[in-house]
């Protein structure tokens, strides 16, 4: 029974949401059949895991029905019928966040039903709703257009013969969510574009984009950013792209809820580190100040906590410019934000990194040894860090085996990615040729670095170049 479709639905459910579909089964409104509220009350008593044993659907139907014969066919109605309260409640709750819909919906009751006053009293709490809220996404211009609407189906049912604003303002508002939507959504095409082989096509986009070139969007800020966004995906070469996201950004950051400014910022690092990455080395200072305002502005914040992933990121930026002090105070400052599971892992990783790169070796190497790594990606650098650090110390025979080790770790772990194993693999592989270089032996590292410079899939690169100049120049 833990694979039929109800059990799954309320295996996600909070202790909170289960009591209120139960409830939502007791009403008379919403169900009228008593064996749905029995049934229920049966499996609320395995809640809120639905994982025991005794979960059976002969079970549960004798606990429900204890004088009835098992019957599977109206068990399977039963249940059925269930999901489908279950699934109501979840709409229900989703339909109480949208106060602008309801409202319209009323709007248009109202209209029907030649309620002037309620209507007249409707649309002027709505109003005011609309004015207390500070974002200004395409959300906000559907919930502008859904008014406008609603106020033009009430003026076309007064047939009265004179101008009214309601239906010019509903077609710009409409214009300005569509507009919103089919950048945001080109945005994301042409970033996948980028990553993977794809059949996308982009409708109307060179219309579009010629006709936003020639129109003033100050009120929206949304179609700007992501205009802005859109040119830089397009025409990556022309940096006055990226410049004027930097200062749409800035400007209005505000204007959007977390989740979608921390979408609109990953555009521009991605931007930055792709620069980067083409050796553009001044696109890491950019990166860096992205990074702190995406700090300042908290939206680097999911609720309490930080991705530990993003936590690793800003630190090796910080690094690279060689802001160490920045970087063990944002360290330290926001470990506490780490959810728990990955704070020991997260802190001893980047902590040690601020100590290799401060070239504190043995510091670093203690901080690595008492923590097991669970997550893949802090796994993978961590024993990457720590080949570095017996490498610099010169402690040969832990290097060695360490290579081995790891070797054997990225063939056989089949999470790790094949892009993941060949950076892995070559850095191991360079490590392993440089380590057992002799000071006399110029021509050798001379035909290493070559090769190194010939192959760009080598994680830790400029470490690995660096270790073979020191060869060259030693």
């Amino acid at each position: 029974m833990e694979n039929s479709k109800l059990i799954l639905f309320l295996k996600k459910m909070r202790p909170g949401q289960l009591k209120k579909i139960q409830a939502m089964t007791d009403s008379p409104y919403f169900n009228t059949d008593e064996a749905l509220c029995q049934l229920v009350k049966v499996l609320m008593q395995f809640a809120p895991d639905f994982d025991s044993p005794e979960l059976t659907k002969e079970n549960i139907f004798k606990l429900a029905f204890p004088k009835q014969k098992y019957d599977e066919k109206k068990l399977s109605y039963i249940l059925s019928d269930i999901l489908s309260i279950a699934e109501q409640y979840v709409v229900q709750e989703r339909f109480k966040e949208q106060s602008i819909q309801q409202q319209f919906y009323l709007l248009m009751e109202y209209t029907a039903l030649d309620l002037e006053k309620h209507y007249r009293s409707t649309m002027s709490t709505a109003r005011k709703d609309q004015k207390r809220k500070s974002f200004r996404d395409a959300d906000f211009f559907y919930d502008e257009f859904l008014l406008e609407a609603a106020d033009n189906a009430y003026f076309d049912k007064q047939r009265s013969h004179r101008f009214d604003k309601s239906l010019q303002l509903a077609i710009d508002n409409l214009d300005i969510y569509f507009l919103t939507l089919k950048l945001k959504y080109s945005c994301e095409i042409l970033n996948r574009r980028n990553v993977v082989a794809s059949d996308y096509e982009i409708k109307l986009l060179d219309e579009i984009l010629r006709y936003i070139d020639k129109h003033d969007f100050n009120q929206a800020p949304a179609i700007q950013v992501y205009y802005s966004i859109l040119m830089t995906l397009k025409e990556p070469e022309k940096t006055l792209h990226f410049e004027q996201l930097k200062k749409l950004l800035k400007a209005h950051t505000d204007k959007f809820s977390s989740k979608e400014a921390r979408d609109m910022y990953a555009y521009a690092q991605n931007y930055c580190i792709k620069q980067v990455n083409n050796g553009n080395m001044d696109y890491l200072k950019d990166l860096f100040q992205l990074y702190k305002m995406t700090i300042d502005s908290r939206i680097i914040f999911f609720g309490k906590h930080i991705s530990p992933w993003t936590y690793k990121n800003i630190t090796s930026v910080a690094l690279r410019l060689e802001e160490f002090q920045w970087a063990e105070q944002f360290v330290e400052n926001y470990k506490e934000h780490i959810e728990s599971d990955f704070r020991k892992d997260a802190y001893a990783y980047n902590m040690a990194s601020i100590y290799f790169d401060k070239k504190d070796f043995e510091k670093a190497q203690e901080l690595l040894q008492d923590v097991e790594f669970s997550d893949l990606f802090y796994s993978l650098d961590s024993k990457a860090m720590m080949l570095r650090i017996y490498y610099e110390l010169e402690v040969m025979k832990p290097l060695a085996s360490l290579l081995d080790s790891f070797r054997v770790y990225l063939k056989r772990n089949k999470q790790v990615s094949d892009y993941q194993r060949t950076l892995y693999l070559n850095l191991i592989k360079y490590v392993r040729e440089a380590s057992k270089l002799r000071p006399h032996e110029k021509e050798l590292a001379k035909k290493l670095k070559n090769k190194i410079e010939k192959n760009k899939n080598v994680a830790y690169l400029k470490w690995v170049k660096d270790i073979v100049d020191r060869k060259l120049n030693s």
